[in-house]
């Protein structure tokens, strides 16, 4: 016995039972059998969503997307029954939008647009939120195009593209966004940075780096949150720009990474501890670096880099480091580095070099920490860390340094005693306060031989005798390097008693070893160095008379250090034989800029003329000597040495004077030598400079608008119409009528030169009575009134009556229209706009010869009113035609192009003008004429060659916008 089944009445069943028997000869199951409706709608619902879920895992052959995109059409036709309903088909059709097939996909969307009618950009949203390219850029192209009309949701949506799922579907929106923001507005940007994507504000992190703008300092600082380690980096680096310290663990972090990346780091630190004056962030920034110096437990990192970072940051906060790097034999290889940084560190930057007693430049450094650090590297192996330490101890001016010193005179090393002793005696010649002589007189004492000629050379720059027989002995005994030094601090000391060793040494015809004669120049400077010292005034004149004759007939190194030891005496007679050598146009250009520079460093005032002389030489050599002496004369008074060089006929001299002058020079000073300036283009070029910086003196102003020279007056009467101080208004007023007499003066003696520069300080005068609103009518009248008179001038008194005159001034106006000079006809043009009238177009209408292109101006005031008047003869048409075109007379035009009782040769031009106008008026006016055919074949010719030209026109205007 088998069991009997148990009926299965699940809807899944029944609905095979039906399909079962559907058409077959069994009946079908009883009515209590059968599903319901309703039961049958969910399960095709069921159907269909699992059809849309059974979509492959990877992409690749699809062959049945076609199944999937006809279930999504059916699901979205379910929507409306009330057994499915609407909230039961979006989850399947949100899920269908990441279908791997971009068919289904669109469908997906297409169908969720349809499910929403009332809110069509949510499955706008939706699709940006989907990790696919297409919808994703499908989505966003259509919220910009909404956005566009003005859409506020729309265009929120377009923005948050940004944190859209699909990366192409961000960059996509990256490179669209500026389009809803002004040209350059940083939103888009700013936007961008914002973004929870890392690959996004990776690709717009650089782009922001140099704005300004406090946003994106807030974005890069949430960016240093990020797990993209470039991300990171890139924001710390923008951050390090901006000077905020946010930036240093990250920067710190990164000196461990890979090459690469440790440089763009220490790079980063170096701009972040200079870019604000912050103390603390500079401090923090080199502790970053030293230390990961310190903690390189495998060696990897770049130690020179770090170094010359540590440099570059410039903070004294890695100078203990430095320190005991530098006492470490383990880092031997980079103890000079070290130094280096360390020396660097430990300059003050912010001083400037002094200059001493010796006329050398020494650094500064800040001291109290410079002896922290030094005296330790005393005891160096290191000789050469030792010698560079000990030349920077000379250069301190604190007595701890000298104890240092003298400390070493007893040193092990020979080298080291002689620097200590040569550092010690270099104190007292650069005149350091607090310097003693007593080391030094130590030294003498010792003996030691190697600290014999420095000692010996300090106390001579102080006149000491005892130095004299140490100096006397390195002079016969020497070296020739030591021989050298020694006659020179014989010069130093003044003791007449090495006349009998240094004389010699000049005597051509003394019977000399080679070695003794090379020390000839050496020679003749130390005897002018000792020469004021003297006090026999036979033994001063003997050496003077030598030295004199060496001056002159002396050859090549001779003569050169002759020329430095009359320098070096000093006196009047000294400086008088060295400027004679060197405005001597015979003698040898290089004895000339040799004198020229031992001027320069003997820097008497007295000299300047001599050298200004020199700036206008054809030797380019000796030109620069001049300049350059001129400086070291006036150190102080650029201007001064500028308006010297202004004068020079060569450009490489006076075009930086004048550039200087123009930007920098002393406002007063340069107002009251504007006269001496010969060069026009130099005149011009100050006085621009002066009118720019709205600098000048009042009083200096004043006496060159009185002054004599008419060049002058034209340069000041500019300046003073420029500034608009009133107070100048007499100065004006004197200039202008001294500059009218000045030039009838000139042109009735025929003094055509002078009359020229007359012209321009009157038109000059002019213009600046017409800026300070002076009663300038009645010399503008007067200068209009005479036709010989300048036309420059000419021009500006019409420019005046322009301004100031009134209806009185329109005959002398139309007069000018007819001058033979375009420029004055051009002017009265220009003036007869804001004076002219029916006067004006009368005197037009009758005028024979029309200037077109000077009278536009008026063409263009009077023709609105004319009615076409002006269009009756040839030379009218010719002139007034392009005005008519320009200003659009279309009435005009019409009107004479119609009129059957006018010329013919003006109605041609008309219909012409039509043509090349264009519009629906003259399209339709010449359709008329076209179509009368009462009209003579000429006048109809034309206007159908002007209505084929009008409608090419337009044809070709609208396939250029198609």
């Amino acid at each position: 016995f088998q069991r009997k089944p148990q009926p299965n009445h699940s809807a899944t069943q029944r609905l095979l039972t039906v399909l079962r028997f559907a058409g077959g000869g069994r009946r079908p199951p009883k009515a209590q059998d059968q599903a319901s409706v309703s039961e049958l709608w969910r399960l095709a619902f069921g159907t269909y969503a699992g059809l849309i879920r059974q979509a492959p895992v990877a992409k690749g052959p699809d062959d049945y997307q076609r199944v999937r995109r006809d279930s999504i059409a059916h699901l979205a036709a379910l929507a409306q029954q009330p057994a499915i309903g609407r909230e039961a088909v979006l989850p399947v059709l949100r899920q269908a939008l990441g279908d791997p097939h971009h068919l289904v996909r669109q469908a997906a969307l297409n169908a969720l647009a349809e499910l929403h009618p009332l809110e069509p950009l949510e499955p706008l949203a939706l699709a940006l939120n989907v990790d696919s390219a297409d919808l994703g850029r499908n989505a966003f192209d259509r919220l910009l195009a909404l956005a566009a009309t003005g859409d506020t949701r729309a265009a929120d949506l377009a923005r948050g593209a940004v944190d859209a799922a699909n990366a192409e579907t961000r960059r996509h929106a990256l490179e669209q966004l500026p389009r809803l923001y002004p040209a350059g507005s940083l939103e888009p940007w700013l936007l961008a940075l914002n973004s929870r994507h890392d690959d996004l504000r990776l690709t717009v992190v650089d782009r922001l780096l140099d704005a300004n703008d406090p946003r994106i300092a807030a974005a890069l600082s949430r960016a240093l949150e990020s797990e993209h380690e470039e991300l990171r980096l890139r924001a710390a680096v923008g951050l390090a720009q901006r000077g905020e310290p946010l930036a240093l663990d990250v920067l710190a972090a990164a000196l461990r990474g890979e090459s690469r990346t440790a440089n763009r780091a220490l790079e980063a630190l170096v701009v972040l501890a200079h870019a604000r004056p912050n103390e603390q962030v500079s401090a923090q920034a080199a502790e970053a670096v030293t230390t990961r110096l310190e903690d390189d437990p495998d060696l990897t990192a770049d130690r020179s880099a770090l170094l010359r970072a540590l440099g570059r940051i410039g903070h004294i906060a890695a100078a203990p480091l430095l320190g005991r790097w530098l006492l470490d034999k383990d880092k031997a290889a980079n103890h000079g580095q070290a130094l280096d940084v360390l020396l660097q560190l430990l300059r003050d930057w912010v001083q400037p070099e002094q200059k001493r007693a010796d006329g050398r430049q020494y650094p500064r450094y800040r001291e109290e920490l410079a002896l922290d650090a030094l005296p330790p590297l005393l005891d160096h192996d290191n000789a050469a860390i030792r010698t560079r330490v000990v030349e920077v101890l000379g250069n301190l001016e604190a007595k701890q340094a000298e104890t240092l010193l003298v400390r070493l005179l007893d040193d092990r090393d020979e080298a080291i005693r002689a620097l200590a002793c040569a550092q010690l005696a270099q104190r007292i010649v650069a005149g350091m306060p607090g310097a003693s002589l007593e080391p030094l007189t130590r030294a003498l004492i010792g003996g030691r031989r190697e600290l014999l000629l420095a000692a010996a050379e300090g106390l001579a720059k102080q006149q000491r005798p005892e130095a004299f027989q140490p100096l006397l002995l390195a002079f016969t005994a020497g070296t020739e390097v030591e021989r050298k030094r020694a006659i020179a601090a014989l010069g130093e000391l003044g003791d007449r008693r090495a006349l009998e060793y240094l004389e010699p040494l000049l005597d051509q015809r003394a019977d000399l070893p080679a070695d003794d004669r090379a020390l000839a120049p050496d020679a003749a400077e130390a005897l002018g160095a000792l020469l004021p010292r003297l006090t026999d005034a036979d033994e001063r004149q003997r050496v003077r008379d030598n030295l004199e004759r060496l001056s002159r007939e002396g050859v090549g190194e001779l003569r050169w250090r002759t020329l430095s030891g009359l320098r070096r005496v000093g006196d009047e007679r000294s400086r008088a034989l060295l400027e004679r050598l060197a405005s001597d146009p015979y003698e040898n250009g290089m004895a000339r800029q040799r004198a020229a520079v031992e001027l320069g460093q003997l820097g008497v005032s007295a000299s300047a003329p001599v050298l200004e002389s020199l700036l206008h030489q054809r030797d380019a050599g000796l030109r620069k000597a001049g300049l350059e002496a001129l400086r070291r004369i006036y150190p102080s008074n650029a201007t001064q040495v500028n308006l010297l060089a202004l004068n020079s006929e060569y450009a490489e001299i006076s075009q930086p004077a004048a550039r200087f002058l123009a930007r920098q020079g002393d406002p007063a000073t340069l107002t009251q030598r504007l006269g001496v300036v010969k060069d026009q283009q130099v005149r011009q070029r100050l006085r621009r400079g002066l009118i720019r910086r709205q600098a000048f003196s009042r009083d200096a102003l004043g006496e060159l608008l009185r002054g004599d020279a008419p060049a002058t007056r034209a340069e000041a009467a500019w300046i003073a119409g420029n500034s608009g101080d009133q107070d100048l208004a007499g100065a004006v007023q004197a200039a202008l009528e001294r500059a009218a007499n000045g030039w009838r003066q000139t042109d009735q003696r025929h003094l055509w030169e002078q009359a020229g520069m007359e012209a321009q300080a009157w038109r000059a005068s002019l213009w600046a009575a017409r800026q300070l609103q002076l009663a300038v009518v009645p010399a503008a009248r007067a200068a209009l009134a005479d036709p010989r008179h300048p036309v420059t001038v000419r021009c500006e008194a019409i420019r005046c009556l322009a301004e100031c005159g009134d209806a009185k001034d329109r005959n002398a106006l139309l007069q000018a229209l007819e001058d033979v000079d375009s420029g004055v006809r051009a002017a009265a043009s220009a003036a007869l706009t804001r004076l002219g009238g029916e006067p004006v177009l009368q005197h037009l209408e009758r005028s024979k010869n029309v200037d077109g292109a000077a009278l536009r101006p008026v063409f263009r005031a009077v023709l609105p009113g004319a009615d076409g008047r002006l269009l009756a003869s040839a030379e009218q048409r010719q002139a007034a035609l392009p005005v008519y075109l320009e200003q659009r007379e279309v009435a005009a035009l019409v009107h004479r192009a119609t009129a059957t009782d006018g010329e013919a040769a003006a109605r041609s031009s008309a219909i012409a003008a039509l043509g090349r106008l264009g519009g629906e008026v003259a399209q339709t006016a010449l359709q008329g004429i076209l179509a009368n055919k009462s009209e003579d074949g000429a006048i109809r010719a034309i206007a159908f060659k002007s209505l084929r030209r009008l409608e090419r026109r337009v044809a070709n205007r609208v396939a250029s916008i198609g």
